[in-house]
């Protein structure tokens, strides 16, 4: 009898690889350690903490120009006069904005440019600021003053 032999067939079993071993740069969360971590993220909300920042969603309510008052010499009392022109000389021009926001409203000095080309009456704004000393009829008062508006709506 003429015997067939069929030929053996050997599987190769592989082990599964841990994620760790496919990428050795990755390393275990059994090894991993969560204390830098956490003291990133305490150092992180202490700095935030710490940030003298206000922000305040606000629209704005009016717009107005505070005239510039005529510089007066205090030898003579008489207001002063440019030399090349002749004209009279007046101080800056200062620029407010009234915003208003849920719960209140507050008048802020802005720029001669956000009072021209970015705020607009009944427009709503992102309003980031920091708290600062300012000056209110003699008084120094703590105020938010406002550097930066974004259009929102």
């Amino acid at each position: 009898m003429n015997e067939t032999t069929k030929p053996t067939v050997v599987k190769k079993t592989t082990k599964a690889k841990t994620v760790e071993e496919q990428n050795p740069t990755i390393q275990s969360l059994e090894n991993h350690d969560h204390q830098p971590s956490v003291r990133n993220e305490a150092v992180l909300l202490m700095q935030q903490s710490n940030k003298n920042e206000v922000m305040l969603g606000a629209s704005c309510a009016s717009k107005r120009v505070h005239e510039g008052s005529p510089i007066i010499d205090k030898e003579t009392k008489q207001q002063k006069v440019d030399i090349n022109t002749q004209q009279p000389l007046f101080y800056a021009n200062k620029y407010y904005t009234t915003l208003t926001f849920d719960g209140g409203e507050i008048e802020t000095e802005v720029t001669k440019e956000q009072y021209e080309n970015v705020l607009q009456e009944g427009g709503r704004f992102s309003c980031v600021g920091r708290l600062s000393p300012v000056k209110v009829f003699g008084q120094t008062q703590i105020m938010p003053v406002f550097y930066s508006f974004t259009r929102l709506y």
